[in-house]
């Protein structure tokens, strides 16, 4: 495992759910769109998350949740789901708040998870830290990213994206973790890279209406830093923590949004305007699967659908889709089988087959007299220019301008610089013929870019 730390539209038969005017997505038929019966998945991944129920005294009901579990990989593996290659957990091993609650979850959950499947062991799993494991909890790995053959998974911890609607300090602990990730994005992007990439998050990034915190109030600008680069990655946001409410705005305890679907993001005024923010996500949006509590606080059932349906979930990697699978106690949920269609997948260049034509009573022909060739004009020669060009050269604090080079007749990608006011503002890159430029405090900052032997600057006025 190489370890950096760093910080879809469906196709045909989408079928989509009008809840309180937000867009639920649909599922996709597996018969009648991609055909996996005769391939092997590069790989498969396991994943759940919020190992939580209370008791009536208000501690864990660990009494409920063992058993409850095993039942649940007892029915993904009686349904096939036997030899997963990598297993991740979402967050949330306890209801309280101590290292020692965290801790005894933990070592119940990864030992339930590895009697039943042999082939999941401390090297190949990682554990994310949620909102009731402190910092001291065994096991949990840092924010950043970590790569493997076929995937990605960058791993945002609690204290780095916090669950609550926390007050404004969290306002740059928030942009710091979404500029690092932005960072780490675009150097993929620079890199040409084709796995899909995992974004690990406890939080999500909706509003939750139901949610007296409604989640992270900040969550907008995490959107807005993966957003963009989704364009041009193959990106799976996963998220868990909303099991205790109902999560009306997503649909339940199973829940998947599509690349093109609409997700009301959070933001500072969610609470007081009891909404979110329509957005239109680039990447595809889903839960890891509840395997503790659905409901309310009081474990009292919700009736949003699907209400009651605990699972753990598989991600199998093929070359062109990602297929996930929905396991309960009862076995394989086959109604919300979703697939991820991969974008930007590798696609190697087949090689030119030769076609051996026989030479049996070939004729030979007579010479050909050469033929005169007219000369041909030597080509226009293209005038070279380099100009960068801002989307907006006025722009507030905490926001993002797109600045890009237009040139002609001249070869290379770009190197960026800022030749004023660097402390004002942070390059998403170095190089590329488009960057995107985040404005950090109020000031004048001067963007310059060059290749070769020519150079343009803009300026960016911050208010």
């Amino acid at each position: 495992m190489k370890k950096i730390i760093a910080g879809i539209t469906l196709m045909a038969c989408v079928c989509t759910v009008a809840l309180l005017g937000n867009m639920n997505p649909g599922s996709v038929s597996a018969e009648n769109d991609y055909d996996l019966s005769d391939k092997e998945p590069l790989v498969k991944i396991l994943t759940c998350s919020d190992y939580q129920l209370w008791t009536s005294d208000w501690k864990d009901n660990w009494a409920v949740l063992q058993p409850q579990l095993r039942e649940i990989c007892n029915g993904a593996y009686g349904a096939g789901f036997t030899d997963p290659d990598f297993f991740l957990y979402g967050g949330d091993f306890s209801c309280l708040n101590s290292v020692d609650d965290s801790n005894t979850g933990k070592s119940q959950v990864v030992g339930i998870i590895q009697d039943t499947w042999s082939s999941i062991t401390d090297e190949n799993s990682l554990i994310l830290q949620g909102n009731h494991d402190p910092a001291g909890t065994d096991g949990l790995a840092e924010t950043g990213a970590y790569e493997f053959d076929d995937y990605i998974i960058y791993m945002l911890n609690e204290d780095d994206y916090p669950s609550k609607q926390a007050e404004e300090s969290s306002f740059s602990l928030v942009q710091t973790t979404a500029w690092t990730l932005e960072d780490y994005l675009y150097e993929c992007i620079d890199r040409g890279e084709t796995r899909p990439i995992f974004i690990a998050s406890h939080t999500g990034l909706h509003y939750d209406i139901d949610r007296l915190d409604g989640n992270n109030q900040y969550a907008y600008i995490l959107c807005d830093a993966i957003n963009e680069v989704s364009k041009e990655l193959d990106v799976i946001f996963l998220f868990g923590h909303n099991h205790s409410s109902g999560d009306e705005q997503v649909g339940g305890s199973i829940n998947f949004f599509a690349k093109g679907d609409m997700l009301d993001i959070c933001h500072e005024d969610s609470i007081s305007n009891k909404s979110g923010t329509p957005t239109e996500i680039n990447f595809t949006y889903l839960n890891y699967g509840y395997i503790g509590g659905f409901g309310d606080l009081y474990n009292n059932a919700t009736e949003i659908p699907p209400a009651d349906i605990l699972t753990v979930s598989r991600f199998e990697i093929y070359d062109d889709v990602i297929k996930v699978d929905r396991y309960s106690k009862n076995g394989h949920e086959e109604n919300y089988t979703e697939f991820i269609p991969r974008e930007h997948w590798y696609k190697p260049t087949p090689e030119p087959v030769a076609t051996q034509v026989p030479q049996t009573n070939v004729v030979t022909a007579s010479p050909v007299p050469q033929s005169f060739v007219q000369p041909q004009p030597a080509p226009e020669t293209v005038k070279e220019s380099f100009k960068i060009k801002a989307s907006k050269k006025t722009v507030k604090a905490g926001r993002k301008v797109t600045v890009k080079v237009v040139k002609s007749g001249i070869d290379g990608k770009a190197k960026w610089s800022v030749s004023k006011g660097s402390k004002l503002v942070k390059l998403s890159k170095k190089t590329g013929n488009s960057i995107k430029v985040t404005c950090r405090k109020k000031g004048k900052a001067v963007i310059k870019a060059s290749c070769g032997k020519y150079s343009a600057k803009v300026t960016i006025k911050i208010k």
